[in-house]
């Protein structure tokens, strides 16, 4: 009776309370897997569109910037998803090896959660370069924004050049706007603030 309570009954609660782990594991999985089978069907749905939007050049910088900024967030999101659908079946194939007896069988089970682990693994890389590339995206259009702008006042402020008779202030002006374009390259170029300074110091030594 002593070895029945201190040794077969709390290895049975504890066997009992593993079984309802994976229970629970198990329900939980399936739960996430319909839950995401949806929630992805929407996001992917949404992802066509904002692309779309983001792609389409007739369309002012705002609005691509904003459509841009969900794509970013949708493709991250759906990154996740995986990563965290991969998780969850890492883990219940884990309960499952602690739960099973038969050596075959968890020969079996340790196969597939190597298989298991290395797609974790590479939904996680997976992640981090979307991660990237959303960046890389947001970058390439705000350039193109840059350069945009930095036409435009580069075309008026030739008009407003044109305007001027004085040859000095017409000298002046032509200093001016050599050097504000310079410095717009330069932060195109994502040229250091002593870069910039240094630029800056030449027009102001010209101009003495």
């Amino acid at each position: 009776a002593k070895v029945y309570r201190e040794e077969i009954v709390p290895a049975v609660e504890e066997a009992t309370k593993t079984a309802i782990k994976l229970v629970d594991a198990q329900r939980g999985l399936r739960d996430l897997q319909q839950e995401l089978i949806v929630t992805n069907a929407e996001l992917t749905k949404e992802l066509e569109g904002q692309k779309r939007i983001a792609e389409d050049t007739t369309l002012d910088y705002q609005t691509r910037k904003t459509a841009l900024e969900e794509v970013n967030r949708i493709q991250i999101q759906l990154a996740e998803n995986v990563a965290t659908q991969a998780k969850a079946e890492e883990d219940l194939l884990k309960l499952q090896i602690s739960q099973e007896a038969n050596y075959e069988k968890r020969e079996e089970l340790e196969t597939q959660l190597a298989e298991k682990t290395a797609e974790r693994i590479n939904s996680e890389l997976a992640l981090q370069t979307v991660k990237q590339e959303a960046d890389k995206v947001s970058r390439e259009l705000e350039t193109e924004e840059v350069a945009r702008k930095t036409e435009i006042n580069a075309i008026l402020a030739q008009l407003d050049l044109d305007r001027i008779e004085d040859v000095f202030e017409k000298a002046r002006e032509e200093l001016r706007i050599e050097e504000e374009s310079l410095i717009e390259q330069l932060r195109l170029k994502k040229a250091s603030e002593d870069e910039i300074a240094k630029v800056e110091k030449a027009f102001t030594d010209k101009r003495k």
